[in-house]
């Protein structure tokens, strides 16, 4: 058992989004996950002030429409749990579309950031795949393609290198796949890369899907046998 200071700890809870539910926005995911939590009655610590809400983050923010393999929800508690028990008690009261893949306790000090994202784009079968295999050659070859994002809200505009975010890029047969850098700072969209290579959502793109992410070791590890 994890020593935790004041019988608080952080629990990371690795789950999946698929079906309909794909089409949920960041804010109607964190509530769909509140009221699942209140619902399993599991002990999450809320914040203290005049307006309380409770203490979870989904450090990596998934697109609307994106489906994801692995998605982290990090969650505070009041007192160290059962993760075994909370997972049972959390299926109970999720919906179809959402599963649960494991939970664990997180230790003192881990980074919650990934510095990496792996995703799938599943692409229409009439689509000219060897032109597009031009295209991403060409794009690879590039040193230098700048985005220009809008000032929008608290963030200012940004100028973007896009081929400086790519790990690697890869087309097999319908699907396209790829690897991006998450820096702490932030990194680039899908809908980006897509648009260099010229890929229009509803014309050539079936779904996209987040497959993994890069997180510490710490993080990926389960706690249930």
């Amino acid at each position: 058992m994890i020593a935790m200071d004041h019988q608080t700890c952080k629990i990371a809870i690795w789950f999946s989004i698929e079906g309909d539910l794909r089409f949920l926005s960041h804010r109607d995911t964190m509530t769909l996950w509140q009221r699942a939590l209140i619902r399993a009655q599991l002990p999450v610590e809320f914040s203290k002030g005049f307006n309380p809400h409770m203490k979870l983050s989904l450090p990596l923010p998934r697109s609307v429409g994106m489906s994801s393999l692995k998605e982290l929800l990090v969650i505070d508690t009041t007192f160290p749990c059962d993760c075994q028990q909370y997972q049972q008690k959390l299926e109970e009261t999720l919906p179809k579309g959402i599963t649960i893949c494991h939970i664990r306790i997180i230790p003192k000090g881990v980074s919650l950031l990934p510095n990496w994202a792996r995703y799938e784009i599943h692409l229409r079968s009439d689509l000219d795949q060897t032109q597009l295999q031009e295209k991403i050659e060409a794009f690879k070859n590039k040193k230098e393609y700048i985005i220009h994002r809008p000032r929008r809200g608290r963030h200012p505009q940004r100028s973007i290198n896009l081929p400086e975010y790519i790990n690697w890029l890869e087309l097999d047969n319908r699907h396209l796949r790829c690897q991006i850098k998450v820096e702490p700072q932030g990194t680039i969209r899908i809908s980006e890369l897509c648009e260099a290579l010229d890929l229009k959502e509803v014309e050539s793109i079936l779904e996209i899907k987040r497959l993994a992410a890069g997180y510490p070791e710490e993080l990926m590890e389960t706690d249930i046998d």
